[in-house]
């Protein structure tokens, strides 16, 4: 693992939930396994070459028969982790959104700073993602922090 980790060397895997995204999930693979012990993609019934590509750029690959949305692959992936227990998940998008050289920034606050769970945030800078859904976003960010009583 090429991060270099103040505290002892830790498990870390990567799981990508992935649909039909042949376009980019060989470099979201590759860019990933730069920083984790192993990564995982979690097809969700691609119909196109998600498989083979992630498979090609090193992934193990996980796949659901047929569709069933990301929350279940999101499922997937917790239950891989159950199953495995690395000591933290990367949790990243296979159309890649997130960019895969800022995960040290956020392994940091796990390993080293006693954070139990980090999210990363695409509006520290500018994104491109209209405005309207942008306020949408954070009325639901909202209603989730009253709702859930914590601030997220």
């Amino acid at each position: 693992m090429a991060l270099a980790l103040e505290k002892e060397q830790l498990k870390v895997i990567a799981a990508i939930p992935a649909y039909n995204e042949e376009k980019y999930i060989a470099a979201v693979v590759k860019k990933t396994a730069i920083y984790v012990d192993e990564v995982y993609v979690i097809d969700d019934g691609s119909t196109d070459r998600t498989v083979q590509r992630a498979r090609a750029a090193g992934a193990t690959v996980i796949s659901h028969p047929e569709n069933k949305g990301k929350g279940e692959a999101l499922n997937t992936a917790f239950e891989l982790a159950r199953d495995l227990q690395p000591e933290v998940l990367v949790l990243l998008d296979g159309d890649n959104q997130h960019d895969a050289d800022e995960m040290p920034l956020l392994l940091d606050q796990v390993m080293n700073n006693g954070c139990d769970m980090v999210v990363g945030s695409r509006f520290l800078r500018k994104n491109g993602i209209p405005a309207y859904r942008q306020l949408g976003q954070h009325v639901l960010t909202i209603t989730t922090n009253l709702g859930s009583g914590i601030k997220i």
